[in-house]
């Protein structure tokens, strides 16, 4: 959703829109929701505080590895260089372009996000440390697990959570002040990212003990 159309709550039109931008910012805000209803006693709550953590995550490195032709992202190296393939550098006719290519995993993105096989200039390189990378494959495969429940179900200690997306939490802080990837955010936007993180840390270093 634009920022207009949420400040004006104009449900008029039969369409919204919406981009990873956006999508960074609502799945804070969704984050902060439910690990407050996790302090209320609500522990089921804690499967959408990590799936909306895991799409914060994945939206942000999709804003800073996109660049002016926007493929940075994609999975598939052979759809990239037929991005680029399809103009030709004498100003011929345009070339056929991909059809619907896909954005790659979380794990490619994460490579990327650290400087490995870029393909466009685009925002900052951001490395992890061991602890950091760690904890982001746990929140992926808590992800996973929530959103193909098996049939067994599962017990997950309180202690669990707050560890590891406090942890992913710190990346985010980093690689959402990235001045590429959020470059047409407004003060008010990224004041409310920033209030954001800051209200899931405190809830989560209470929850922490």
């Amino acid at each position: 959703m634009t920022a207009e159309m949420d400040a004006e709550g104009d449900m008029d039109l039969p369409y919204f829109e919406t981009d990873p931008q956006q999508d960074v910012l609502v799945s804070l805000r969704e984050v902060s929701l439910q690990v407050r209803r996790v302090r209320d006693g609500e522990h089921q709550a804690w499967k959408w505080a990590v799936i909306a953590m895991a799409c914060a995550f994945t939206s942000s490195c999709v804003c800073i590895l996109s660049g002016t032709a926007g493929v940075g992202a994609w999975e598939y190296k052979e759809e990239i260089n037929k991005f680029f393939e399809a103009f030709p550098a004498d100003g011929g006719p345009l070339g056929p372009l991909p059809q619907d290519p896909f954005v790659g995993g979380w794990i490619i993105l994460l490579d990327r996000l650290q400087g490995n096989k870029r393909h466009e200039h685009a925002g900052g390189v951001y490395k992890l440390d061991q602890d950091e990378n760690e904890c982001l494959k746990s929140l992926m495969q808590q992800r996973n697990g929530f959103v193909h429940f098996g049939p067994e179900g599962k017990i997950v200690f309180h202690s669990y959570f707050p560890p590891i997306l406090l942890s992913v939490l710190g990346v985010l802080d980093r690689i959402t002040t990235d001045d590429w990837g959020f470059h047409y955010f407004d003060d008010a936007e990224r004041e409310e990212m920033a209030t954001l993180r800051g209200a899931i840390r405190a809830d989560l270093e209470a929850l922490a003990g």
